[in-house]
């Protein structure tokens, strides 16, 4: 392996890549990148830098504690909001009752397509009711 691939897979951890997606891109086996991390000193290990996966702001780490992903609450919920679609196997195509836009829910019982038009349906004011 050359200074060169080193660098890049240094980069490419750096912004959040698994070992996979790294091997992938570059073209190397994933055993061999699994290696050079294996093989690294404890120094070099501690100067890796985390990023959050998305706003990319820096993270500091605990020691002896699982890797933190996300700088701040509202980042993770922002990112799994955005994501979720994308990691769930099943969709299900439904029409919003509220909107009545066509979208792809997650689960079977999803009715709405957002909060918003589930707030809007449940609590809309009567104008019956005075």
């Amino acid at each position: 392996m050359t200074s060169v691939q080193q660098q890049q897979i240094e980069m490419l951890r750096a912004s959040g890549q698994s070992y996979a997606q790294i091997a992938r891109s570059l073209g190397i086996p994933v055993s061999t990148i699994k290696s050079f991390y294996s093989r690294r000193s404890p120094a070099a290990i501690a100067v890796q830098k985390h990023v959050c996966k998305q706003c990319g702001v820096p993270i500091e780490q605990k020691s002896k504690t699982n890797p933190r992903l996300f700088c701040c609450d509202k980042c993770r919920a922002l990112w799994r909001y955005h994501n979720i679609v994308k990691s769930c196997r099943a969709q299900y195509p439904m029409v919003c009752p509220a909107c009545g836009s066509s979208f792809l829910a997650v689960t079977k019982t999803q009715k709405y397509c957002c909060h918003t038009c589930y707030i809007n349906d449940r609590f809309r004011k009567d104008d019956s009711h005075g």
